[in-house]
């Protein structure tokens, strides 16, 4: 956990065999930890987007969204879940391999920005990755 406000990395699991988790794992928790401290945002999408993505923990959609409506709620809401992680992790990946990590950068530091990253607004950018998403879904 990481309270960016304090600069306060706290990690309260240790490295042994009941963790379930080894050493490679436990230093992809405290990167993601620090980039929070480091690079701290208020929209969870983006906070926990960049986190797993430079920590390399990719996360998978555990279920498409059957509503554009729902990938919205996930980019305006601060949900804190396995589904939800899911989504922050593709979301990032997307707007990097489309955009590229500079630009994903600059969006990051100004997130009305949508332009910096190809779309007039946020409504146009979840049009075409809720598009991208049912493709995906139906195997396309």
């Amino acid at each position: 956990m990481a309270k960016a406000d304090e600069q306060l990395v706290l990690i309260t699991s240790f490295i042994d065999e009941s963790s379930g988790r080894d050493l490679e794992e436990y230093l992809k928790v405290v990167r993601h930890e620090l980039i929070h401290i480091l690079s701290p945002h208020e929209k969870a999408w983006l906070n926990e987007g960049l986190a797993l993505f430079l920590a390399g923990q990719e996360r998978d959609i555990v279920e498409y969204p059957e509503h554009i409506e729902q990938l919205e709620l996930f980019m305006e809401a601060n949900i804190y879940s396995p589904e939800a992680y899911g989504y922050y992790s593709w979301l990032t990946r997307y707007i990097i391999g489309r955009s590229g990590f500079e630009a994903y950068l600059d969006f990051f530091r100004s997130i009305d920005s949508w332009a910096l990253i190809g779309y007039p607004d946020q409504g146009a950018f979840c049009d075409e990755a809720f598009r991208v998403l049912r493709n995906m879904q139906q195997g396309e």
